[in-house]
């Protein structure tokens, strides 16, 4: 989703929305499952499980949106039904790919730690292109 929304806001009737509010959602996500992960309380816990909820829910809506913007209208419904069977099975094919590796359990916090560096790491990367992007049309708007 987020690549779609970059290749969005490069052309003309794209207007960059799903770019800001994928990349609020992936750095709130982001952000969320760090302290789930790396708190050690019932509350750290329970907060980031929160914020990390909030940041997916934003996620899912501008995804879905953008989905219907960049494909076809004969292609739509399967890229929907792609997108929600991998936004169901993720979590459980986590837990597959924990489990098929056998790691030991305390290998899983630093991975854990990692993805949501990572999810940071990507919404502060959409949010800077979508700030490069309005600093380029801000120089060529007469």
């Amino acid at each position: 989703a987020l690549i779609g929304a970059l290749d969005l806001t490069r052309t003309k009737e794209g207007r960059g929305r799903e770019l800001g509010f994928i990349g609020l959602a992936f750095l709130m996500a982001g952000a969320g499952a760090l302290l789930y992960v790396v708190g050690a309380t019932y509350a750290a816990a329970v907060i980031g499980s929160a914020i990390m909820g909030v940041g997916f829910s934003r996620f899912f809506a501008p995804s879905l949106a953008l989905i219907q913007r960049a494909s076809t209208p004969e292609k739509r419904g399967r890229v929907t039904d792609v997108f929600f069977v991998l936004e169901e099975s993720m979590g459980m094919f986590a837990a597959m790919g924990f489990a098929a590796l056998a790691l030991p359990i305390n290998a899983v916090q630093p991975i854990l730690i990692v993805g949501s560096a990572f999810m940071v790491l990507v919404g502060f990367g959409a949010l800077s292109a979508l700030r490069r992007r309005a600093a380029v049309s801000d120089e060529q708007a007469p």
